[in-house]
């Protein structure tokens, strides 16, 4: 019985597939798009944390973090302390692709770059966390 316990729980850490959405959330994880760019989920159900980085040419980057919140059925990350932004968060076959958010959030990236539109494939799990540029957790 303990083998057979111990290869469930092998298959199911080995799995690509994104384990199902928790109530009243996002599924939890990690989602990269290239070498550099990342984004992650973290907690369940109505208290879950997101955040991003979106490289451009060099270090340039669009990157924020916060809670995400739900409005009319849609997903949104609202970064930490701005009321006035919220990044639309659509769910994919393949991960979460962002979308365009409203004007006060261009403060989140550097001039002339843009996170609207940009996927992210979810990943198997890790032990390393997303982070700014800085060396901060994005989660």
């Amino acid at each position: 019985m303990r083998i057979f316990i111990l290869v469930v729980l092998l298959l199911t850490a080995c799995s690509k597939e994104a384990p199902p959405a928790p109530s009243g959330g996002l599924a939890p994880g990690i989602f990269a798009a290239g070498e550099r760019d990342a984004l992650c989920v973290m907690g369940i159900g109505k208290v879950q944390t997101a955040g991003f980085i979106s490289h451009g040419a060099g270090n340039e980057n669009c990157s924020a973090s916060g809670r995400i919140v739900e409005a009319k059925g849609q997903w949104f990350l609202q970064p930490a302390g701005d009321a006035d932004c919220r990044i639309p968060l659509r769910v994919t076959k393949e991960g979460i692709a962002l979308g365009a958010g409203a004007a006060a959030c261009a403060y989140y990236c550097a001039p002339g770059l843009d996170f609207a539109g940009k996927s992210f494939t979810r990943i198997a799990q890790t032990k390393a966390r997303p982070a700014d540029l800085a060396g901060d957790a994005l989660c």
